[in-house]
């Protein structure tokens, strides 16, 4: 178990964003969907490229100016299954996946805890 932050998130964007589209960047092809206009995004190989020559300081602004939207750097919960708008959350490790948990169910589940005791 361990906590993590809009910075880890942000440090792991490129990664993350490697580990989703390799298919397409390490081929040099791109996506195509059928009936999807993918003109006004650039290909995913450059925006991979761009992660990687981000700013260690960067922030989730910079991010979302190179990829086209903000939810890269957003803390989603898979508990209750929002966008967390805390900065922090924890992960931990369950049956071979990374689980991410918000404050709210953390703090709700402690309540149902320590109401049973």
């Amino acid at each position: 178990m361990k906590l993590i932050t809009e910075k880890d998130i942000i440090r792991d964007v490129a990664k993350v964003w490697h580990k989703q589209y390799s298919k397409y960047i390490d081929s040099g092809e791109d996506i195509n969907v059928a009936n999807f206009d993918m003109s006004h995004q650039k290909p995913s190989k450059q925006i991979y490229e761009e992660l990687l020559n981000l700013d260690p300081n960067a922030a989730a602004a910079d991010i979302a100016s190179i990829i086209g939207n903000d939810s890269w750097t957003k803390i989603f919960c898979d508990v209750c299954g929002e966008i967390s708008e805390c900065k922090t959350a924890v992960q931990f490790h369950v049956n071979y996946e990374d689980v991410v948990m918000c404050r709210k169910c953390i703090i709700k589940a402690l309540n149902i805890i320590l109401q049973s005791e």
